[in-house]
């Protein structure tokens, strides 16, 4: 199945449309911010925007979401953004724009790295020749984001069941997406394939506005870095459509709120944590704790405004959740597992997933020697923010240690936080590497005569730092090339559940809904997912009745020839190869079972 150029081209603009309200809004907050670092802000406060204001709207207010709902809210965000840019553009003593100066060797030089770094994302799907998503957890985003659509609530019923409205701790996850698919009229499928690849080209743009706002600058490395952080099955990563994959995203914007040491900035705190635990509450964990780390290294350095302001902000964002001690809510049971943990209650005999094992190879080893070498700059000559990145990994490094060898810990969390590492080791390691490339630049100084041309003592200097940078590329690219990944549902099964959403509702009518199917417990969850409509049993997560997955495979290789399995289970349409005079086929290897009549 090739890519739809037709669909990403749309997409790709729609994206920049719903960042400009966003780019527009950081006047406000700082009028000394550089384009890149707009750009980034404005991503990231369209990101939360669209991810929290469905949610409000559709629980406080009870307004069904919708695609017009939604562009009213594009408005409403909008025009007061142009208004506000218009009033300081005005009053601003400076009004040119030179667009040359965008075209620069630096600014090249980080697209090239940004190609780079959706290359290595979508390096899954280009390997395998599979345009679809790979793992199940994305499919599971996908049932709920279309139940959103399709009923314009997010306490929609359950999709797989038709029950009772399911628990939902990523629901702001889950409205970003359905938001998205409105405003951009794009498929989920087009999100779920290129959404990744523009988390981490922001992610990787972030981490150059950090690197570039430090004292010493490691931008280029820092976005370099970012861009190696590996995806597995087991603890998921960025080449996934999933919420820890939004969540990277939000933990590194913190990081770069916090760099600001601004008031205006510090305000943001609270809510980006809030916003946190509506899309992904492990990482609002992980958020709190790098700022909590950060509030006590500024205390550290004797900022204590900073620090006071810092740690208000902080308590201000930990509010909500001591709220819910108290109050009952659908998040009761979220608090109770935090607390049992916290009181030392092991979770990892009712987490049925193997442990996982550290491989340096993830990452890279390289890079986990350029940590070790950030270390020990940022313990001799390391600021309040280096300081952070180290701290931040020993951490998260600890939960890690803590889960693995006594069961102590909240199993997500346990297996979120290699990917938390893998952040702050990148962010360490830039330093570290920045460092080196310093390091021989003064050699070189000391050491090269000065009577050679001035190109051969720059072509000296860079020899180390592109060397590492190539041993970098080329451990990078077969290590994820070598992650292995399982395909859930072949593609010519995607284009007969299209066909099935499609289709199928032309054939109802008062006594004939076909709203439940019976498919290959393995294929239940896509299946579900993209045809809307409620499977019997599945045999991968979700685990709908896994007792008759069985019963179910013996059917199908039957050839659907057990009526009586049918009418028991109240099955309407049968996605397989069937022989049964009871069934109507309206597609290849897609049968309707109206009923017997009596």
């Amino acid at each position: 199945m090739p890519i739809d150029f037709g669909e990403l081209i749309p997409f790709i603009v729609g994206i920049i449309f719903l960042l400009l309200p966003g780019y527009l809004w950081s006047y406000l907050f700082s009028k000394t911010l550089s384009r890149i670092e707009r750009v980034v802000f404005g991503f990231m406060l369209s990101l939360l925007v669209f991810s929290v204001a469905p949610y409000v709207l559709n629980v406080f207010f009870h307004i069904v979401l919708s695609w017009d709902v939604l562009f009213i809210v594009f408005l409403v965000y909008l025009i007061p953004a142009i208004l506000l840019f218009c009033y300081l553009w005005l009053t601003s003593e400076k009004h040119e724009f030179n667009i040359v100066s965008i075209f620069t060797w630096r600014n090249l030089l980080l697209f090239c790295l940004l190609g780079f770094t959706v290359f290595l994302t979508f390096l899954p799907h280009l390997s395998a020749q599979y345009y679809l998503p790979f793992h199940v957890d994305e499919w599971i985003n996908w049932s709920y984001s279309r139940a959103i659509m399709d009923t314009g609530s997010v306490g929609f019923p359950n999709p797989y069941t038709g029950g009772a409205s399911p628990l939902d701790p990523e629901i702001g996850f889950h409205t970003f997406t359905a938001s998205v698919s409105w405003l951009t009229s794009s498929s989920l499928l087009t999100i779920f394939l290129f959404m990744p690849s523009i988390f981490m080209v922001f992610l990787g743009l972030t981490a150059f506005c950090i690197g570039e706002r430090s004292e010493k600058k490691f931008g280029f490395e820092a976005c370099l870095l970012m861009s190696l952080i590996p995806t597995t099955t087991r603890y998921l990563g960025p080449s996934f459509y999933v919420a820890v994959s939004m969540g990277l995203l939000l933990v590194v914007f913190l990081v770069w709120l916090i760099q600001q040491q601004k008031y205006s900035f510090s305000l943001l705190l609270a809510p980006v944590i809030w916003c946190l635990a509506l899309i992904h509450p492990a990482t609002a964990f992980a958020g709190l704790i790098v700022v909590g780390i950060y509030c006590l290294m500024l205390a550290f350095e004797k900022k204590f405004k900073m620090a006071a302001s810092t740690g208000l902000n902080l308590a201000l964002a930990c509010l909500p959740f001591l709220v819910l001690l108290l109050v009952p809510s659908r998040w009761k049971y979220g608090v109770d597992v935090f607390l049992g943990a916290i009181a030392g209650q092991q979770y990892g005999m009712y987490y049925d997933l193997p442990a996982i094992f550290v491989n340096f190879n993830d990452l890279g080893l390289i890079t986990w020697i350029l940590f070790i070498f950030g270390i020990y700059y940022v313990v001799t000559r390391g600021k309040s923010l280096q300081f952070t990145f180290v701290f931040s990994s020993l951490t998260f490094l600890m939960i890690i240690g803590l889960y693995s060898l006594f069961g102590y810990g909240i199993p997500v969390v346990y297996d979120r936080s290699f990917l938390y590492l893998f952040v702050f080791v990148c962010l360490v390691g830039a330093v570290g590497l920045r460092e080196l490339r310093s390091l021989v630049e003064t050699l070189v100084t000391k050491y090269v005569p000065q009577t050679l041309p001035r190109f051969d003592k720059q072509a000296k200097q860079l020899f180390f730092p592109v060397v590492i940078v190539v041993l970098l590329l080329l451990i990078a690219v077969p290590a994820h090339l070598s992650t292995p990944y399982y395909k859930m549902i072949k593609e010519e099964d995607y284009a007969s559940f299209v066909w099935i959403r499609e289709n199928i509702p032309r054939y109802r009518d008062a006594n004939h809904t076909y709203t439940t199917g019976a498919v290959h417990p393995y294929k239940a969850s896509p299946f579900s997912a993209v045809t809307g409509l409620y499977i019997v049993t599945s045999s991968m997560h979700p685990l709908i009745r896994y007792p008759l997955h069985n019963a179910m495979e013996e059917f199908l290789a039957d050839q659907c020839r057990n009526t009586s399995f049918l009418d028991k289970y109240g099955i309407t349409v049968v996605y397989g190869s069937c022989d049964n005079r009871n069934l109507t086929m309206v597609h290849p290897n897609v049968y309707l079972y109206p009923g017997i009549t009596p």
